[in-house]
């Protein structure tokens, strides 16, 4: 199946829209007009232990990575902020693997004062991105990326990271890459292509420890369920 954009056709991984994201990776807020009661999180909470799991908890400096505290929504939304606070007004957001560029084109537009800028290593195809008039799309690899030290207040994978990234030998660099341009305290939300789980099909059979290693070292708090995580800088040197 492909879709046209701007008299381009790309296929429907290229094309994802702004909506698929905050339906993946915002699990906590669906709505940014208000907090959620508590009955409405009560049955949110429901829904994503039902689809993915509980929600297991990190902390970059916890002694053994392999012991996670189960969470709720509640304390995933204390800890990151949810959805407005993500998208508030000065903020610098980062789409890694962005694709046709259709998301970045709809939050620009949805949120006029926060900065989005996509990342894609395919963006020397004249196929993508979709919308060049927007002048912020940058081609590269996600281990060598091109921003200045604390850059971003926030970064989206959806159904990119870690399976697209780059080869697995090279994924901690694309750790401390990502890490380098972050502010303290900056919030990274993530999913797998098709929502898999994070130990996706890899032969690697150790990768879900892979991923919460480098996650530990570079000061990343994260919140992991079967198919996304949300992470937090609280620890960056």
């Amino acid at each position: 199946m492909t879709i046209e954009i701007n008299g381009k056709e790309y296929n429907t991984y290229q094309a994802r829209r702004g909506q698929k994201y905050i339906d993946s990776l915002f699990l906590e807020s669906r709505t940014k007009n208000k907090p959620l009661d508590n009955a409405i999180r009560q049955v949110l909470q429901q829904q994503v232990e039902s689809i993915h799991g509980p929600i297991e908890f990190y902390a970059h400096d916890s002694a053994d990575v392999s012991e996670p505290r189960i969470v709720t929504l509640k304390n995933v939304n204390r800890s990151t902020g949810g959805f407005r606070s993500f998208f508030a007004d000065g903020a610098r957001v980062l789409d890694i693997g962005s694709g046709a560029g259709l998301a970045v084109s709809e939050f620009s537009m949805a949120f006029p004062k926060t900065d989005f800028i996509g990342v894609d290593n395919g963006y020397t195809s004249e196929l993508v991105p979709a919308y060049p008039d927007y002048g912020k799309f940058v081609c590269a690899d996600w281990n060598n990326l091109p921003f200045a030290p604390n850059t971003f207040t926030g970064f989206l994978s959806a159904e990119s990271f870690p399976k697209h990234a780059v080869p697995i030998e090279k994924h901690a660099a694309t750790f401390q890459q990502i890490t380098r341009i972050a502010q303290p305290g900056a919030v990274w939300r993530g999913t797998n292509q098709d929502n898999l789980q994070i130990s996706f099909g890899h032969k690697n059979t150790n990768y879900r420890r892979e991923f919460l290693d480098n996650m530990h070292q570079n000061g990343w708090d994260v919140f992991l369920t079967n198919h996304i995580f949300i992470a937090k800088l609280t620890g960056k040197q």
